[in-house]
């Protein structure tokens, strides 16, 4: 939902909003409508988020620099949720990508791909590698304020919510849960027009002669001129619906799968 209403034509708009999109997909296309492209992220998001938890490992032994996790500070953790985006950067992109266009063939008078195999292998013959990395700039643009702000937000709401004398290494189940969901809340509201233009790209056509969007700036350009900074808000309500629930399970299961592996492994 939040990629068709981010890219669906401007002019011509098929959806008047979130709730105008959930009874259209319904009625035209029924559940599977719901799970256009999904096939990319369900066989790519394992790989994304093993990436993005060892980055943020890795960048937080970097910034420490030896120091115990106590002694970090907010500016620590906002700059290794920056290394961390840049790197998810590489792999995040063809993932969204893919998903993406199978999502916008809605807006096609012929559909370009049968599926999210069809369209890998469609992309890498005629485009190349390249080609999986369309918006790979507007990709690495979002991701490092995006990962700053979801681990900066997630780390100081979890401190606040512990007593001093609390492990940081065996938070409880609720404090995880609440500061997750914070952090997923927080990275979206203050991201979200970033995130726009990296969607319009991805969503545009796959071969430059079929384009709507010139460059990254062009995006900004054009919407900015025709809706106004509002326009970079299209599609907030679901993708704000999805970002409690999604963050806070997402780091539960981080957290309390390193601590199985950390006594287990």
């Amino acid at each position: 939902m939040k990629v068709r209403l981010a890219t669906q034509p401007r002019h011509a708009p098929i959806y008047l909003g979130f709730l105008d999109a959930v009874r259209k997909t319904w009625s035209r296309e029924g559940l599977q409508g719901f799970y256009a492209g999904v096939l990319s992220p369900v066989s790519g998001q394992a790989f994304l988020n093993a990436t993005q938890f060892f980055a943020w490992g890795q960048s937080l032994a970097l910034v420490a620099r030896g120091r115990p996790m106590v002694e970090l500070t907010g500016r620590d953790y906002f700059l290794a949720g920056m290394l961390t985006g840049a790197a998810c950067a590489v792999v995040e992109t063809p993932i969204d990508f893919f998903k993406s266009q199978l999502q916008v063939e809605v807006f096609r008078e012929k559909p370009l791909f049968r599926s999210v195999p069809h369209a890998v292998s469609t992309i890498l013959r005629t485009r190349g590698i390249r080609g999986a990395y369309q918006g790979f700039s507007a990709a690495f643009v979002r991701n490092m304020p995006f990962r700053s702000i979801y681990f900066w937000t997630y780390e100081n709401v979890l401190r606040s919510l512990q007593s001093p004398e609390e492990n940081r290494g065996d938070p409880k189940v609720w404090k995880v849960l609440i500061a997750g969901g914070c952090a997923g809340f927080a990275q979206w509201i203050t991201c979200y027009p970033l995130d726009f233009v990296k969607s319009s790209m991805q969503g545009d056509h796959p071969y430059p002669e079929g384009r709507r969007y010139k460059s990254y700036f062009d995006v900004w350009h054009k919407v900015y001129s025709t809706e106004g900074f509002r326009g970079f808000f299209r599609g907030l309500t679901p993708c704000l619906l999805r970002s409690f629930p999604a963050n806070a399970t997402c780091l539960m299961l981080f957290e309390y799968s390193t601590q199985w592996m950390n006594r287990h492994i």
